[in-house]
């Protein structure tokens, strides 16, 4: 049985593509011996005369822990690993859902990417979007994985005639197989190749695609790295939007030396790609108050 056994509330200000503020909330549920993390975010367009809200989030988590264990996640530090059930996930929904009296409306936003990567959760996933959008067709979706295959892209172009996506996201660390191997834990086991992610994109139904390019310093931040992305991408570059990432700090990351690059070099970045034609914006938080992408109020309580 799912309880709420606590919450914690933020504003905060960021760089984004169509909004700079958030207020964030999030929900720790107890299952058992689980600390469940998910959040509950309200996003503004902020300037210095007006604040305009542009949407509502529910952020749910697939499972408890990681198995792709991705080395600056807070969640690869959880030894006991497995994955939500949909009626698990359901019910977080349902509580945020009712909790902020969502139900009049309309911009509201469901994201799977909390704790979990749809790789190995995308059964149970399917199961809760398809429940959510039955009952609430006025909800569009999010969805992203580290490790996309030919399998789940078509169980997605699928539920993409039935639901609503507002984006469809593809992380990207680097080309170079020894280094991601040693960032993502679990593609020692599994066979990565960036460029059939690249076909994947070029012949898939799906319209448009993100890619968080999560940018590292000392990993995929040299000239030859953003050089590398530009030529490999350029057939599907009308496919997709870059967003260049900042990871932010947590124990996995601090542990395993992995920092982000500065601000500036992201902004080169983005320079080189928007010469490119690429279409391409900057997310980073402006402050770590530990609620941001990566991170898990509840670290302290993982053993």
């Amino acid at each position: 049985m799912i309880t709420l056994y606590n919450q914690y509330s933020v504003s905060n200000n960021y760089v984004g593509s169509d909004w700079n503020y958030e207020k964030t909330t999030k929900y720790i549920f107890k299952i058992d011996c689980e600390y469940i993390e998910a959040g509950y975010f309200i996003h503004y367009l902020k300037d210095t005369t007006d604040m305009r809200e542009k949407k509502q989030v529910i952020e749910l988590p697939s499972s408890y822990g990681c198995m792709m264990k991705c080395g600056f996640c807070a969640s690869s530090q959880i030894s006991h690993i497995r994955s939500l059930t949909a009626e698990e996930i359901y019910d977080i929904f349902l509580y945020i859902y009712n909790h902020n009296h969502l139900q009049n409306k309309t911009n509201i936003l469901v994201s799977m990417m909390g704790i979990g990567d749809l790789y190995f959760t995308i059964n149970n996933v399917e199961k809760v979007l398809k429940k959510i959008n039955n009952k609430n067709k006025n909800i569009i979706f999010s969805i992203s994985s580290c490790c996309w295959t030919q399998t789940m892209l078509k169980k997605v172009e699928i539920l993409n005639t039935v639901i609503q996506f507002r984006t469809i996201q593809i992380t990207y660390i680097t080309h170079h197989l020894q280094k991601i191997q040693n960032i993502i834990q679990y593609y020692k086991i599994i066979t990565y190749n960036a460029d059939s992610i690249i076909q994947m994109i070029y012949h898939s139904t799906i319209p448009y695609f993100k890619i968080n390019y999560i940018l590292i310093e000392g990993i995929n931040d040299s000239d030859e790295d953003f050089l590398t992305f530009i030529t490999k991408f350029k057939d599907v570059k009308d496919k997709i939007t870059v967003r260049i990432s900042k990871i932010n700090p947590t124990r996995a990351s601090i542990k395993n030396g992995l920092t982000g690059s500065s601000i500036d070099r992201m902004e080169e970045f983005e320079k080189l790609l928007s010469r490119a034609g690429y279409k391409t914006y900057l997310f980073y938080s402006c402050n770590d108050d530990n609620m941001n992408c990566g991170q898990l109020v509840t670290e302290k309580l993982i053993q």
